[in-house]
């Protein structure tokens, strides 16, 4: 067990802890009188502090693993204190406490003894008795405590661990050890760099005589350099006469000197105490002189040939009979990263040496005895605990479980920091981690994984050769340990370029291949370490070969979808800075696709899908629109047949920005439904937009007592066979919301959108290429399209009232380049956005027009002859006067004269007559009056007497048979009639009337709010009649109606460039695929009508123009008979649907052909470039 170290923090007389703890504390009824000092004692290492509780008993125990009370939660408390009593009568109180003395601590607070308790060592633990307890003051040898300002100590500690660095005026060098880790005797170098920049420059400085705690070094004192690296001293071995190399013994030391002569004469007494601090870190300058020959260290130049370097000067350290004054040397203290990492290095080093000494014992006691290992088996797995090189034991004896414990610290030593990691702290580990590599490599720690990789692998092959060798009780360390070797050496390497590109070269990089090939139970290891050279060193992508991908393709058959094989794919494809690297994907294609669909099953390719009715609602100021829509989705099969969990999205999404497309990233191949802030989708527990997920379904009581809820609620999936969700859609908020089952779920989304938001009705079904995942729903919109199960809500309407008149019903994906498996190719839509937004009235604004006198006389009469009118037809209809109006009995009360009609209806038919007067002269049409010949009598319509009514009334409309319109004239008729629509329907959204498939009152919905152009046909002739009576009225009124002059210019004609304002959709053959000589042919096929280009482009052609809008690229348009470069030249016929288009491309005459079954058309004078076909699409 460890010893229990603890520092005198703080010692105070008993006047100054009573004034400190009053000043700290409220608390000032400290009744125990303190006669001696008091100390505060703070364990070493860790922040608790030993101390007094109420009942007695200490937090505090001899192991340091039990729990302790943290100082920092008693700062300045008076339990924490105690004093200090002598146990000896010889002496008295204020002397000091020495090395070996007997004391006894008393509580400050309870005025308790430190006691122990227990009988045996291990269960024992500190209590505050009244009974004595006699402690001794003792030193240990081994622990580092940082000096406080009292310089106190409780035990001793070797100097600091610091690098010795010659003094010179010239340049700066250091001791360090050349590289070798079995020879026993090494050179020690002087090399040039900065302090403490490798770990092999590190010496600890040691007394050679027993001193105090913490003693300091004076002038003449007896010291050894020991090398922290290796643990070896710096000793010296006589050669010849004149030098004496340093080599590796643990028998000799060296004195320090001052470098300036000290000519006062020293007694030669040993000092007492503490010594003098005569040596200090960064300040003195010493020589160094070997105590038994009183030769002194020094260095000798020589010159040495490296490779790739040519002729050095190297420094190797000697000693000479004759000091030279350069041979000064100080001490600098080492940083704590790099004596950790030295310290790390030795330990190491030791245990996968002594490993490799036993492998190697093992081998050779294998090959002499020529039988069956099991002779040295127990040596092999029951050696004491320890990993040294020698110390009297066999020199393959060995404790398996001390070589996993040092790889499993190492890995440990070298992980990368986390990830939620702030960024300076995460940057500062970085930067240390990637020191620690840097050391060991230096350290030939990377040679020495090496080394045990292969030695291990030589030794024993399989599994059963090693449970032969250690027991068959531990055979299954087989796997365990060879993973532990690949992991340690990809922890060496992971995110350091410099060592990464050592593996760049092929010898290496096929070492690795053929270890995961033919070790496929250090697979994971292997995997880990090849990943790291992949990802962090560019040049092993140069050297990648066909074998290497079928290495890897390989573990796919084996051992299935494993995700790090499919990563080590990965970085095989793309580089250090994202750039792909074309070669190794083409070989990976080459290798995996044509005959395997692995890749196909996994995250890498898989696909998403978004389909939608093509529904679409809206809302605008004065629209029609109805503001609440609902619509379910029933789930019919989610079913699972790969490691990924079927899902189903069911939400809304903004036509203005949602566009699904396939891509890369954590949206496993495509952006769907929930990816983007222009989506919002459900998938039964989760919130999705932007990428982003929310949880909203939460577990019932039960279900969170069920230990296996949570993995399904992080593997999903989130929905089951016979599960309806509901969509509720609020565009007075706008707010979306969904139910699941009939039950609201606890969340919903509050977007911030504009007027104009426009939402469509998307069903996300989510599945993956080649059925990997089976996923199925149905859409249930209302009405005959599906009856919904567990709605619409009240206030809420079925989506399927969104469908305008004549709109056919279709479920289509949003997006889809066609079937591309038979070669068929598709625009950017099967299904464009509706030509129609949201329907607002915007009738003719006529505030502005004046009408001239004449013209305004006539409004009267043209609201009462419009009266007459309407009056016979509805007697036409069958409809009879009546007090109230009966649709069903056809009774009305405005069957009467206009005079007589009541105010409201009177005034309205004169509005409507003079708006229709305002309204055709801002349609730019000028009304005139002829005065009639006098004695003109109008002339009217005779009707039966069958028409008159029972008050007397019979209609007198004026005859307009013989009047004849002008196609000028037709027009303004169609504008009035257009006008007069948009006028009603501008008055009914005002009342609060909005659009629905049949009319209701008590909603107030009616069908015919929708633009003029899609309303039925009895409502346009309706308001035909009423415009061509109204125009009719006033010429036989004697007025006449003329277009003004300027006004009736005609606008439109074809773009001569064929511009287009429709989205469109490019095709093109790869970049790779181009040609630049010969003769080349393709066809295409007209399958449905709408915009087509084909033809050929240069390489270089832009891909997102339009093609034949540039220079670059040739053109044929079949839907418009012309040939586009540059501009448009009218060639050929028209194509239908059904024709075959052929393009020729000539290099040698520099031509271009396009043949149909109807035209030729030829476009010569090509440039000879590289050339690609190219096709385009759009939807009209």
């Amino acid at each position: 067990m460890p010893p229990c170290v603890f520092l005198l923090e703080q010692a105070l007389s008993a006047r100054a802890l009573q004034e400190m703890l009053s000043s700290k504390s409220e608390l000032s009824d400290v009744s125990s009188y303190i006669g001696s000092p008091s100390i505060l004692l703070y364990l070493h290492k860790s922040p608790p502090c030993i101390y007094s509780s109420e009942a007695g008993f200490l937090n505090i125990y001899f192991t340091p693993y039990l729990p302790l009370c943290p100082f920092t939660q008693l700062p300045l408390a008076e339990a924490c204190w105690w004093t200090i009593h002598p146990a000896s009568k010889q002496r008295s109180v204020g002397e000091k406490v020495r090395i070996g003395d007997d004391l006894i601590l008393v509580s400050v607070s309870s005025e308790r003894y430190l006691h122990v308790y227990g009988d045996s060592f291990s269960a024992s633990g500190v209590i505050a008795s009244f009974q004595q307890t006699l402690w001794t003051v003792i030193p240990i040898s081994s622990g580092v405590v940082r000096q406080k300002s009292l310089r106190m100590f409780l035990f001793p500690l070797h100097w600091p661990i610091c690098p010795i660095e010659p003094s010179t005026s010239s340049s700066q060098h250091y001791l360090t050890f050349n590289h070798g880790h079995m020879t026993y005797h090494q050179s020690v170098m002087y090399q040039l760099g900065s302090i403490s920049g490798h770990a092999r420059s590190l010496w600890q400085i040691e007394h050679t005589k027993t001193k105090w705690c913490a003693g300091f070094f004076s002038w003449d004192c007896a010291v050894r350099l020991r090398h922290v690296t290796t643990g070896r001293y710096l000793v010296a071995i006589i050669v010849n006469v004149n030098a004496m190399p340093m080599a590796l013994a643990v028998s000799s030391h060296v004195l320090l000197y001052f470098i300036k002569d000290d000519k006062k004469k020293v007694e030669d007494r040993e000092q007492e105490g503490m010594g003098d601090p005569d040596v200090r870190l960064g300040e003195t300058l010493i020589y160094l002189q070997h105590a038994s020959t009183g030769w002194w260290l020094s260095y000798d130049s020589y010159e040495t040939k490296k490779r790739g370097v040519g002729k050095v000067e190297e420094k190797k350290a000697v000693l000479l009979a004759e000091g030279h004054m350069d041979d000064v040397f100080s001490l600098v203290r080492a940083q704590e990263e790099e004596s950790t990492s030295a310290a790390a290095i030795r330990r190491s080093t030791a245990v996968l040496t002594a490993f490799n000494r036993a492998l190697d014992s093992y081998t050779n006691t294998s090959a002499s005895a020529n039988s069956v290992p099991n002779a040295t088996a127990a040596s092999f797995g029951n050696s004491p605990p320890t990993g040294v090189m020698n110390g009297g034991q066999s020199p393959h004896q060995l404790n398996m479980e001390e070589v996993n414990q040092c790889l499993e610290d190492l890995i440990e030593f070298f992980a990368q920091p986390e990830l939620t990691e702030e960024h300076e702290v995460r940057q500062a580990k970085l930067a240390a981690l990637s020191n620690r590599q840097d050391l060991f490599q230096e350290e030939g720690m990377i040679g020495l994984a090496l080394e045990t990789i292969d030695k291990f692998t030589g030794t024993f092959r399989t599994r059963r050769e090693f449970a032969q060798a250690v027991g068959e009780e531990k055979g299954h360390e087989f796997d365990e340990l060879g993973n532990y070797l690949y992991l340690l050496l990809a922890a060496l390497i992971r995110g350091n370029h410099e060592n990464c590109a050592q593996f760049a070269a092929p010898a290496r990089l096929n070492w690795l291949f053929n270890r995961l090939e033919l070790q496929q139970s250090f697979a994971e290891g292997v995997l880990d370490a090849l990943h790291c050279v992949l990802t962090d060193s560019d040049e092993a992508l140069n050297v990648i070969t066909p074998h290497h991908i079928r290495t890897l393709i390989g573990l796919l058959d084996k051992q299935g979808r494993d995700p790090r094989v499919l990563e080590v794919l990965r970085s095989i494809c793309m580089g250090r800075q994202g750039g792909a690297v074309r070669l190794n994907q083409d070989l990976i294609y080459d290798c995996l696709l044509p005959d395997r669909d692995l890749l196909l099953q996994t995250k890498l390719v898989s696909q998403s899908g978004s389909m939608r009715a093509n529904l679409f609602v809206g809302t605008k100021d004065g629209g029609s629109m109805y503001t609440k829509w609902y619509f379910e989705v029933f789930v019919d099969a989610l079913e699972t047949i790969s490691h990924q969990p079927a899902t189903i999205r069911v939400g809304w999404c903004n036509t203005d920005g949602y566009l699904p497309h396939p891509v890369g990233g954590p949206g496993w191949g495509g952006i769907s439904l929930g990816d983007d802030f222009y989506s919002f989708g459900f998938d039964g527990r989760y919130l999705w937009t932007g990428g982003k997920r929310k949880l909203a379904v939460y577990p019932t009581p039960e279900e969170a007592k069920d230990p296996n809820y949570a993995k399904s609620v992080v593997e999903g999936p989130h929905l089951k066979h016979g599960d309806v969700i509901g969509c509720l859609l609020d565009l007075t908020g706008p707010v979306i919301q969904f139910n699941l089952n009939g039950s609201l779920v606890k969340g919903y989304f509050q977007v911030g959108y504009s007027d104009d938001f426009r939402l469509a009705l998307f069903c996300f079904h989510d599945g993956f290429l080649h059925m990997t995942a089976r996923a199925s729903a149905r859409l249930a919109l209302g009405g005959n399209q599906g009856r919904l199960r567990h709605g619409p809500p009240a206030g809420y309407a079925p989506i399927i009232d969104a469908m305008q008149p004549n709109q056919r019903l279709r479920l289509e994906p949003v997006f889809s380049f066609g079937r591309l498996d038979k070669a068929i190719y598709a625009g950017p839509s099967a299904s464009p956005m509706p030509t129609q937004d949201v329907y607002v009235p915007q009738p003719i604004n006529t505030n502005k027009v004046h009408l001239p006198i004449v013209v305004e006389r006539i409004r009267d009469k043209l609201a009462e002859n419009m009266h007459e009118l309407w009056a016979m037809r509805k007697l036409e209809q069958g409809w009879t006067f009546g007090e109230k109006r009966d649709d069903v009995l056809k009774k009305h009360p405005n069957l009467t004269l206009f005079d007589k009609l009541p105010q409201n209806e009177r005034q309205y038919s004169l509005t409507m007559a003079l708006e229709m007067l305002k309204t055709t002269f801002a349609l730019h049409f000028n009304i005139g009056y002829e005065s009639l010949p006098e004695g003109t009598r109008m002339k009217t319509v005779k009707l039966p007497s069958s028409f008159i009514q029972t008050n007397g009334y019979k209609p007198q409309p004026l005859d307009l048979s013989a009047i004849r319109l002008s196609s000028r004239l037709e027009a303004l008729v169609d504008q009035l009639a257009e006008n007069t629509h948009n006028i009603w329907a501008k008055d009914r959204i005002t009342q609060g009337w909005t659009y629905g498939p049949t009319e209701d009152n008590n909603l107030k919905r009616s069908p015919h709010l929708v633009p003029y152009s899609e309303t039925n046909a009895n409502i346009k002739r309706a308001n035909r009649e009423t415009a061509y009576d109204s125009v009719k009225t006033l010429l036989v009124y004697g007025y006449t109606i003329e277009a003004m002059s300027g006004d009736s210019v005609e606008h439109g004609g074809q773009n001569a460039l064929g511009e287009l304002e429709e989205k469109t959709t490019n095709y093109r053959a790869q970049v790779t695929r181009a040609v630049t000589r010969g003769k080349w042919y393709y066809e295409v096929e007209l399958l449905t009508s709408g915009m087509v280009r084909v033809g050929w482009a240069t390489a270089l052609a832009p891909p997102d123009v339009v093609i034949g809008m540039r220079g670059s690229s040739f053109a044929f348009a079949p839907d418009q008979a012309r040939k586009y470069h540059r501009e448009g030249v009218a060639y050929g016929k028209f194509c239908q649907p059904g024709d075959v288009i052929g393009c020729m491309l000539n290099l040698t005459e520099r031509n271009i052909s396009k043949l149909t079954v109807r035209l030729s058309v030829r476009t010569p004078d090509v440039d000879p470039l590289s050339y690609i076909k190219k096709m385009i699409f759009a939807y009209l």
